[in-house]
């Protein structure tokens, strides 16, 4: 809820509201807080009813990621409404396997997600969002059976409890994606090149627009955190043409490289990492590095750890969940939490990011706020 007072005084709600078509301003001395929700009296500026303010509610809470709303009129003045906002109950512990260790979910995106334990019994976690810097790349890989797809589900499962917009590629079908429809505002289930590619082009769009912004005096943290999540690297857009499968990787290689300014995280899991399942300049890209197990594979170690760091290559096929975190300095081991299908069923509930479109708009206030 702090971070939604934030956003009403630093995106200016004046501009917010008329844009929406509900010109009218907020009377600081009268917002008020419960332990799930903020009330907000609005002074209705000339032309705008309480109707009105009804019938915009809906984008009102999908800009500000609310689970919902309710505009109260006030039975004095036809210019005054109160507008409640209500916010998800997220659990603010989770009892991961392997140990709690002060797991505490972020409640914000620019803190560390909890990832798993290290050798001292301490919460290892990884950024994706910096203040001042951006967003940042992970890539997880690891052999089958590693324990790969368990460490996405906790990557996501520590974003899902942050405002940031997730995007979801699972070129498999839908394994994973069904699991969290609840919270992604886009997904791409298949391994058809045409819909990647056009999920990827609303992503180069959505960063083409934000660096006009920037480059107008837009400050970075106020762009919304956004996430693309890719599952099965190898198969992306493998259902289709060689030449549209290389089309995809292309644009997957600017969405990484242009990303981190515009505020747009990546997030990749990929069973042996070869030039097969992501290039070389893609992944000279991804700021972090997560080694699961690549046991007598010591150029998959490489590939992930650097030059010579052959740690995940010593890891048994029996080490699931046992990995290396590296983010260009010396690796780290951890054990990643485990979290099941009934973990993620039961927790990755709450409201659903901004879409594309939403996010799309929310620029195009900041643009007119200049």
């Amino acid at each position: 809820m702090r971070r939604t007072l934030e956003l009403l005084r630093v995106l200016r709600w004046r501009q917010v509201s008329t844009a929406l078509g509900i010109a009218s301003r907020v009377e600081w001395s009268e917002v008020s807080t419960t332990s799930s929700a903020i009330g907000i009296s609005l002074t209705l500026l000339e032309g705008t009813t309480a109707e009105d303010v009804e019938k915009a509610l809906g984008r009102v809470c999908s800009l500000y990621r609310c689970a919902g709303g309710k505009v109260e009129r006030s039975h004095h003045r036809q210019d005054k409404v109160r507008l409640w906002l209500y916010f998800a109950q997220l659990d603010q512990h989770i009892d991961y396997p392997f140990g709690r260790s002060n797991s505490i979910v972020p409640p914000r995106e620019t803190l560390e997600i909890p990832l798993g334990v290290g050798l001292s019994g301490k919460t290892v976690g990884v950024r994706l969002f910096d203040r001042g810097i951006g967003g940042s790349s992970l890539l997880i890989g690891g052999v089958p059976g590693s324990g790969k797809t368990n460490a996405l589900r906790v990557v996501m499962m520590g974003l899902s409890q942050t405002p940031t917009t997730l995007l979801l590629i699972d070129p498999t079908g839908g394994a994973e994606a069904h699991l969290w429809s609840r919270r992604v505002s886009a997904s791409v289930v298949t391994g058809d090149a045409g819909e990647t590619a056009e999920m990827l082009d609303s992503v180069l769009r959505l960063i083409s627009r934000r660096g006009n912004l920037l480059g107008r005096g837009i400050s970075r943290d106020d762009l919304l955190p956004v996430c693309l999540v890719c599952d099965e690297l190898a198969e992306l857009g493998a259902a289709s043409t060689p030449k549209e499968q290389e089309q995809v990787r292309a644009q997957l290689r600017r969405v990484v490289s242009l990303g981190r300014k515009a505020n747009v995280a990546c997030v990749f899991a990929t069973q042996r990492t070869t030039a097969a399942s992501i290039d070389v300049t893609t992944r000279s890209l991804v700021a972090k590095r997560l080694a699961l197990p690549h046991p007598g594979d010591p150029h998959g170690s490489e590939a992930l750890l650097g030059p010579g760091k052959y740690d995940a290559a010593r890891l048994s096929a029996g080490d699931r969940g046992l990995g290396y975190l590296s983010d260009g300095g010396e690796p780290q081991l951890l054990r990643v939490f485990a979290l099941s299908e009934a973990d993620v069923a039961h927790r990755a509930a709450g409201p659903t990011g901004p879409s594309l479109e939403d996010l799309e708009f929310w620029d195009d206030v900041l643009a007119r706020s200049l």
